[in-house]
């Protein structure tokens, strides 16, 4: 992981803040997908949606599984992003309209950026 990414992730660590944590990781997962480093993006991103976060809010499960899609896509494995992109507009249905989450994520996280990040995917596998 580059030294910024390190530092990024010790220091959401240390802020004892999951939302945080979750971000930064799954932050550093679309960047190494960005560089074509897809093994380092799904290892950041296993450790997102690893969080006790995502097991609460379905909406934070959601967008781990959506960019965990199109990690797979940039894989060239389209059944694993297919199957991975279902499950995030599972979790996206699940997904509690009044709950309290934080702004970052409320502000861009919705149906259109699944389908956002599905449109990547799908014209990264060449469909």
């Amino acid at each position: 992981m580059p030294a910024t990414a390190c530092a990024a992730a010790e220091l959401a660590e240390l802020s004892a803040d999951p939302a945080i944590t979750f971000r930064i990781w799954s932050h550093a997962g679309t960047l190494f997908r960005y560089q074509g480093r897809s093994a380092e993006a799904a290892a950041a991103n296993d450790v997102a949606r690893g969080l006790s976060l995502t097991r609460r809010d379905p909406l934070f499960a959601s967008l781990g599984l959506a960019r965990h899609a199109a990690i797979h896509a940039a894989a060239g494995e389209r059944q694993a992003a297919k199957r991975a992109f279902g499950q995030a507009q599972e979790a996206m249905a699940r997904a509690g309209r009044g709950e309290v989450r934080p702004v970052w994520l409320t502000a861009f996280y919705d149906e259109a950026e699944i389908h956002s990040l599905a449109l990547s995917a799908y014209l990264t596998l060449g469909n």
